[in-house]
């Protein structure tokens, strides 16, 4: 199967359709996140430049960021925003990967990555908030 032209889509199915059995309360958490995360994560490793590749990194950030695995979480926030520069929930992923940089105590990077993402969005006022913040904890 992973010759397959579509084995990616397949693979991104797997999880998504995992999400779907443990939100129905078809499944435990116990079960299904481990199967969410292992399709997941197949994806971005064996199908990196697929169109699905983007939004299991997303998700991969989002499942250890509620987990409290913040260097997992930041490095999948970080693919993402390699993956998507210009998607809209952006703002959202930068304050978060924010959140788990301070979390590691590297108040620097997370200074680093709201400063990067104004560049690009100088009006955002969650991310000139977050900024505020943080520059104010390094003093």
């Amino acid at each position: 199967m992973p010759d397959y032209e579509y084995a990616w889509h397949a693979q991104y199915f797997v999880g998504m359709y995992h999400e779907v059995l443990l939100k129905s309360g078809s499944l435990p958490e116990s079960e299904a996140n481990p199967k969410i995360e292992q399709a997941y994560i197949a994806v971005v490793e064996n199908y990196p430049d697929c169109p699905s590749a983007k939004q299991a990194c997303l998700k991969l950030g989002w499942l250890n960021f509620n987990r409290g695995q913040w260097v997992e979480a930041a490095l999948y926030f970080e693919m993402f925003w390699q993956k998507s520069p210009q998607d809209p929930r952006l703002a959202g992923v930068v304050e978060a990967l924010a959140s788990a940089y301070e979390e590691m105590g590297q108040l620097d990077l997370a200074v680093q990555v709201c400063e990067q993402f104004l560049e690009t969005d100088p009006a955002n006022s969650r991310i000139k908030a977050r900024l505020e913040k943080l520059e104010g904890a390094t003093k």
